[in-house]
């Protein structure tokens, strides 16, 4: 089965990424593609961005396996999750400015519609998500 962006008319794709620091690059790189595959130019930013944010707090968790699901849905949106087989649960943190990191999940939450994340008992790990799109209220202009 070809997982590539390119290959998929489908609305969805799955991507097992390396535990390596160039996962994030590669994620963002599959992300672009595909909203472009999907016509969906005006969302690359926020979910590349979105997308960057859960594979680098899934690099930072320890994990040892990371799987990246895009999902288009019917109503415009796109539901990014990022799989990790790493301990514990994420955590928001408060904002330091002195700080380097910490800041992925408050970014997260401040460009998605919804976010949020669940453990996976029978897999281990989490799953941990984002809806991102036109808000459901939202009209065309």
């Amino acid at each position: 089965m070809d997982k590539s962006p390119s290959a998929a008319a489908r609305p969805y794709f799955a991507v097992p990424l390396s535990v390596r620091p160039q996962a994030v690059k590669a994620a963002r790189t599959l992300t672009k593609a595909a909203l472009e595959e999907w016509a969906l130019d005006c969302l690359v930013d926020d979910v590349v961005l979105v997308t960057s944010e859960l594979v680098t707090n899934s690099l930072e968790s320890h994990a040892d396996a990371i799987i990246l699901f895009l999902v288009r849905e019917a109503d415009g949106q796109v539901n990014v999750t990022v799989w990790d087989d790493g301990p514990g649960l994420p955590e928001e943190r408060e904002m330091d400015l002195a700080s380097d990191g910490g800041r992925g999940l408050l970014i997260t939450r401040a460009v998605s519609n919804e976010c949020g994340w669940e453990p996976t008992d029978a897999l281990g790990g989490k799953y941990v998500w984002a809806r991102l799109g036109p808000k459901p209220n939202e009209t065309e202009r």
